[in-house]
Parts: structure tokens; C-alpha cells; sequence
């Protein structure tokens, strides 16, 4: 690597054409240039780039179907629709119990009936599942889905 640093300083003596040699050998064995050979504007406009580019689409209501005691006769569909960072980070938060992240599941599912995350059907209280088996698998299925959107997974 040296020999080429040293080739590179021989071949010019324009500054800007060497840096751009050394961010393009960097790049190409990592994907990143070496931040410590950049100026502060070149970082700045590398990021702007980078985070342009990194973006995904807006997870936002973005929903998932999900089946309830698939196969059972008392099968069921849900639709799950994500609410936002802001209030799924606030319904797992809520939810957490501990340092160790364990999981109220009273709190997540009243968080999520409270802010729709189930949108269908229309589930006003828990007592829904006074009347239909599944909230422990509807429970883990909410959990999982809003890990996903705060994950920027959903599609």
C-alpha cells in the first residue's frame, strides 16, 4: 500500500486529483472512504449522499394481514397497520417492564388496540378475546410487527 501512496504523491502534485485517488482505493475495499483523509465539507456532502441513498420507504401505515388459529375452525384474520416510530417505540416502551426487556403483554396489546394498530376488525378493548381464542398468538404477532416497522422492514 505504501508504494502506491508513494506512486500516487509521484504521479501529482494537484492535491484535489491525489485525494480523489485515495477516496476511490478506499472505497473500493471497504465501500466507505476514509473519513480522516476527507474535509469537512467532502464528509458533510458524503453523508448528505449516503443518507439520500439509504432511505426506504415510509413504514407508516403500512399493513400486514395476519391469520389467527390458522386451520382451526376458529381461524381468523387480522390487519395490522403500523402507527409510526414515534408511537410504536412508545407502545414497546411502555410495555417493557424491565432492564432485561421483558414484555408486558397487557400494556403492548392495550397500546396497540389504543392506537389502531389493529385496524381490522375494529377492536375497541381486550375483552375481544373474551370471546375468541388467539391473544397470546395475536399478542407475539403485534410484537413482531412493530418490531419490523421500527426496523424499517415492513413492505
Amino acid at each position: 500500500m505504501d508504494n502506491q501512496n508513494e506512486t500516487q504523491v509521484t504521479v501529482t502534485d494537484n492535491e484535489e486529483v491525489k485525494n480523489e485517488e485515495v477516496k476511490q482505493d478506499d472505497t473500493a475495499s471497504t465501500g466507505t472512504p476514509d473519513l480522516s483523509k476527507m474535509s469537512e465539507a467532502d464528509k458533510r456532502a458524503f453523508f448528505a449522499e449516503e443518507l439520500k441513498n439509504s432511505a426506504i420507504e415510509n413504514q407508516f401505515g403500512k399493513t400486514e394481514t395476519i391469520v389467527v388459529n390458522e386451520g382451526t375452525k376458529y381461524q381468523y384474520h387480522m390487519i395490522l397497520a403500523f402507527p409510526g416510530t414515534a408511537i410504536a417505540s412508545q407502545i414497546e416502551d411502555d410495555a417493557t417492564t424491565d432492564a432485561t426487556g421483558n414484555v408486558d403483554f397487557t400494556k403492548l396489546m392495550q397500546g396497540a388496540v389504543d392506537n389502531g394498530v389493529i385496524s381490522f376488525p375494529q377492536v375497541k378493548s381486550l375483552d375481544f378475546w373474551n370471546y375468541h381464542k388467539g391473544y397470546s398468538e395475536v399478542a407475539a404477532k403485534v410484537l413482531n410487527f412493530l418490531n419490523d416497522g421500527l426496523a424499517g422492514n415492513l413492505e
